[in-house]
């Protein structure tokens, strides 16, 4: 749901800034390889 959602502002804000939407969606990509770990973690150490 998050991650739809920040999708769609990152298309909204590549439409006027291409630059800032390169970076931008680099820096989403990072949040979300975190965010995978960070779960599969918290999974792992509670079964």
């Amino acid at each position: 749901m998050i991650i739809a959602v920040t999708r769609l502002i990152l298309l909204f804000i590549s439409a006027f800034s291409p630059p800032f939407c390169i970076y931008y969606a680099s820096f989403l990509m990072y949040c979300q390889a975190f965010l995978y770990f960070f779960y599969k973690q918290k999974a792992r150490a509670n079964p």
